[in-house]
């Protein structure tokens, strides 16, 4: 299953969440899946921003893509696959 984006990025946490899964499994949708113990479909609408992860997504998606509970709840500081200003500057 491919992963689909909107225009814009509902939150931070679906811009990072986006990033792995195009990074580390080619935008699949259902390998990326897998690492997290959940389906494809589920990781669409997390990135579509129709939910919110709760404890055992939330705690899953940290180990394996350092996304934190609370990016969810942040505005995205940039389009889908660019970094922050602030974050290039650091690097």
């Amino acid at each position: 299953m491919k992963m689909h984006l909107a225009a814009r990025a509902p939150n931070e946490g679906a811009r990072r969440l986006a990033q792995w899964v195009a990074h580390e499994h080619g935008g699949d949708l259902d390998r990326a899946a897998a690492r997290l113990w959940v389906t494809g479909a589920i990781v669409q609408r997390v990135i579509d921003g129709e939910i919110t992860p709760g404890m055992a997504l939330g705690a899953s998606l940290f180990k394996s893509c350092g996304v934190r509970a609370r990016m969810f709840n942040r505005d995205a500081l940039a389009g889908w696959f660019f970094e922050p200003v602030d974050q290039q500057l650091a690097a």
